[in-house]
C-alpha cells in the first residue's frame, strides 16, 4: 500500500511541476502579445491596458487563494494556477470565442503532456469556460461558472475559483486604478487625450453598478479577495461626482487620482 502511495505522489508532483511549466508559457504568450501590464508596462506586439500579462498573473494567484481557503488538494490548486494564468491567452475575437480558443489551447498543451488524465484536463478547460461574463444592460452580472456542467465536485468548486479570481481586481487597492485601464481597452487603446470623458462618465456609472451589486461564484472568494470593498465603493462614487462636475480634464486626471488612492489604501 506504501508504494503505490508513494507512486501516486510522484505522479501528482510531476502534474504540480507541468501545470506550473504550462501557466509560465502561457504568460509568455501573453507578455510578448499584449504586454506585461501594471506596473511594469513592457510593451507587447497588441498592447492592452488590462487583459495583459498581470491580470493572467493575478487571476492565478486569486484562484490559488481561494483553492486554499476551501481546502482543495495541491494538485487541483496547480491547475487552477493553470487556468488562471491561460485563461486570456486568446483576446479580440470577441467574447465567447476568446475563451474557448483559451481553453483549447490549454487543453492541448496538457495533452501533450501525457501526464494528465481527463478529469484534470476538464478541469483546467472548465476554469477557463467558467469566466465568460454575462452582462445586461452593459453592466456584468453573472459568469459561465455558474451555469456549467461538471464531471466532479472538485471540478466546480475550481472552475468557480478561478471565476472569483477574474474579478479580483474589484475590491482591492489597485481596482479603481485596473478599471480605468480597462476603459481606455474598450475604447480600443486610444491615446490618452483622445479618450472621451462623456464615455468615461457613462462607464464609471456602470462600474458603480458593478461594484454594488456583483456576488462571487463562491462566497469564500468574497471572504479572502474582497479586502478594501468599502472605500473601492466609495471612491468610485467620488470619482463620478468629479466627472460629471467636470473636475476632471483627462483620463490622465483620473488616473493620477486612482494612483492617490492605491497609494493611500496600499
Amino acid at each position: 500500500m506504501s508504494e503505490r502511495f508513494s507512486s501516486w505522489q510522484k505522479i501528482e508532483a510531476k502534474q504540480i511541476t507541468e501545470a506550473e511549466k504550462i501557466g509560465n508559457d502561457a504568460l509568455t504568450i501573453i507578455d510578448r502579445t499584449y504586454g506585461s501590464g501594471y506596473p511594469h508596462w513592457e510593451s507587447g506586439s497588441c498592447e492592452l491596458a488590462y487583459h495583459n500579462g498581470h491580470h493572467g498573473r493575478s487571476v492565478g494567484k486569486a484562484a490559488v487563494k481561494v483553492c486554499s481557503r476551501l481546502g482543495l488538494l495541491e494538485v487541483e490548486q496547480a491547475v487552477a494556477r493553470m487556468a488562471g494564468r491561460a485563461h486570456d491567452l486568446v483576446q479580440l475575437k470577441g467574447r465567447g470565442i476568446d475563451e474557448a480558443e483559451s481553453a483549447q489551447w490549454l487543453d492541448q498543451a496538457m495533452e501533450r503532456s501525457t501526464i494528465f488524465p481527463e478529469h484534470l484536463r476538464h478541469m483546467g478547460t472548465s476554469a477557463i469556460l467558467g469566466t465568460l461574463p454575462i452582462f445586461k444592460g452593459g453592466v456584468l452580472v453573472d459568469q459561465q461558472a455558474n451555469h456549467l456542467n461538471y464531471l466532479t465536485k472538485e471540478a466546480e468548486l475550481v472552475a468557480k475559483s478561478v471565476a472569483c479570481g477574474d474579478l479580483e481586481s474589484l475590491y482591492i487597492p489597485e481596482s479603481p486604478y485596473l478599471s480605468h485601464q480597462l476603459f481606455r481597452e474598450t475604447q480600443g487603446m486610444l491615446p490618452p487625450k483622445d479618450l472621451s470623458m462623456d464615455k468615461l462618465t457613462a462607464f464609471q456609472s456602470n462600474q458603480i453598478a458593478l461594484l454594488e451589486n456583483y456576488k462571487y461564484p463562491l462566497k469564500e472568494g468574497g471572504q479572502v479577495l474582497a479586502t478594501h470593498k468599502k472605500p473601492v465603493v466609495q471612491h468610485a462614487h467620488t470619482v463620478l461626482k468629479k466627472l460629471k462636475e467636470g473636475m476632471f480634464e483627462s483620463w490622465e486626471d483620473v488616473i493620477n487620482y486612482d494612483l492617490e488612492f492605491l497609494r493611500k489604501n496600499s
